[in-house]
């Protein structure tokens, strides 16, 4: 038996089966694929079983993925990757770049240095001289002073052989004002040899060796009007026994002279108007009742033993006892 196929309008097959027996029909193009650049063209497999899915892995594009069979299927390479090829500026370059799995680039990371501080030239890159205040300097140079500054901060220490600082005034001390800054003041110097302040505040004790020469001293706890005197370990001190109001001096309490004393006028407050003073027991000054003057009349024991200081005239009221000899020039006698 001859059986006579023709498929697609292409050429025609010739079979002769054995009685009995099958024999596959298979068209001649449609024996393999048919392979053009960048793709794969699957003709109609007339024999089964056939392609019924083919599914696009990463970075491969198949089109249709289904009924294959049926279809012209094209397999080619994906786009994976967003990004163009980079055209950067001479100051600017490529820092990162991420390939996936088939070496697809990704993803570009650039990175480009400042035009004010570096300039290209060709393919040489250099860095600019850059300036502080008023001073120019180069990448890799050194200077020993920096003109033009307005200010200067430091966080960690310094050091310096000398500072030379122009709003500061020869002699004055320096120290630390607002802001930190580096002040001095008029009321605050130091010569070499003498030191000198004004409204000087001390907190804790002020040691002076030598004689110290001071205009005025206020001592916080002094009182006004007391007598100032050295207490122990020659501090200064006062007492409200000893006291002094510009015209009287006030000692409350015993006045030990152990040299002789001129005293213009004393005032002694336990004696007696018109008592007359005597030393009593250890010297004390002390008074008594039976013995006054009264700056005209003199008497003892209140009325027995009176002279009168204008005339003379005496009385007395009790017995007279005369051991020697009396004269009298006139005698009355009651």
């Amino acid at each position: 038996m001859s059986v006579k196929v023709k498929v697609r309008g292409g050429s025609s097959i010739k079979a002769i089966p054995k009685e009995g027996s099958t024999t596959p029909i298979v068209a001649p193009a449609e024996r393999k694929p048919q392979i053009v650049p960048d793709s794969v063209v699957l003709g109609i497999d007339t024999i089964g079983p056939y392609i019924q899915r083919i599914d696009a892995g990463p970075g491969i594009i198949v089109f249709p993925e289904d009924d294959v069979e049926l279809a012209n299927v094209v397999i080619s390479h994906a786009n994976t990757s967003v990004e163009i090829s980079t055209n950067n500026d001479v100051l600017s370059f490529t820092r990162n770049v991420d390939i996936d799995v088939f070496g697809h680039v990704t993803k570009f990371y650039n990175t480009s240095l400042s035009s004010l501080n570096f300039t290209a030239n060709g393919s040489l890159i250099q860095a600019n001289d850059f300036t502080i205040g008023n001073t120019s300097l180069t990448i890799g140079e050194s200077t020993d002073s920096l003109v033009g500054l307005d200010s200067i901060q430091v966080t960690g220490d310094s050091n310096f052989g000398s500072v030379n600082i122009d709003d500061l005034t020869p002699d004055r001390i320096v120290y630390v004002g607002a802001n930190n800054q580096l002040i001095d003041s008029a009321n605050f110097t130091f010569d070499g040899s003498t030191f000198t302040t004004s409204n000087t505040f001390i907190i804790g004790t002020l040691d002076v060796s030598e004689q110290s020469t001071l205009a005025s001293v206020n001592v916080e706890d002094l009182t006004d009007g007391r007598v100032v005197l050295a207490g122990v370990n020659g501090e200064i001190e006062d007492s409200a026994n000893l006291t002094f109001d510009g015209i009287k001096l006030t000692v409350d309490g015993d006045l030990d002279v152990t040299n002789s004393a001129t005293i213009k006028s004393a005032s002694v407050t336990d004696l007696t108007d018109n008592r007359i003073v005597v030393a009593g027991s250890a010297g004390l000054l002390e008074d008594d009742s039976n013995f006054t003057f009264n700056g005209t009349q003199f008497n003892i024991g209140v009325g027995q033993f009176t002279v009168n200081v204008a005339d003379g005239a005496t009385q007395i009221g009790g017995s007279l006892d005369v051991n020697s000899q009396a004269t009298i020039a006139s005698l009355n006698v009651a």
